[in-house]
């Protein structure tokens, strides 16, 4: 009887220190998503958005998130020119397109409805002022 007690104390410890293990490890992006937000720190990315790591480059990267176009395109135009860029262009259609300009830099995001998210795509392209 003492025995199955201490297996069951045993037991119950182990599965409480393996949760506890989990809940103490620190959430990190993977590095190449950390690496794109670093190159690209003059975009802004909303909270609460889902990396999409199979589209992220050197100068571009992907997301999805539960905005919708019209909230994003609010909120990129208002964190975009904070942030010393103006608008140069948009179109609205299906696929909604955003282009903004800095010397030497254009960054074109686009904002695709797909059913309950919104799917994002941020190009960012460097180029010589003529």
């Amino acid at each position: 009887m003492m025995n199955k007690a201490v297996v069951m104390r045993f037991l119950i410890t182990a599965a409480l220190c393996l949760l506890c293990t989990g809940c103490l490890k620190e959430k990190r992006a993977p590095i190449d998503i950390q690496l794109c937000e670093a190159r690209l720190s003059d975009i802004p990315i909303p909270l609460n958005c889902r990396p999409l790591s199979a589209s992220i480059s050197e100068t571009s990267f992907a997301y999805n998130t539960a905005k919708t176009v019209d909230e994003l395109s609010t909120y990129y135009r208002a964190e975009m020119e904070r942030l010393g860029w103006d608008v140069t262009g948009e179109n609205n259609s299906d696929e909604s397109v955003l282009i903004f300009a800095k010397p030497y830099r254009v960054a074109v995001i686009s904002l695709r409805p797909h059913r309950h998210i919104t799917l994002v795509r941020v190009d960012v392209v460097h180029h010589k002022n003529n």
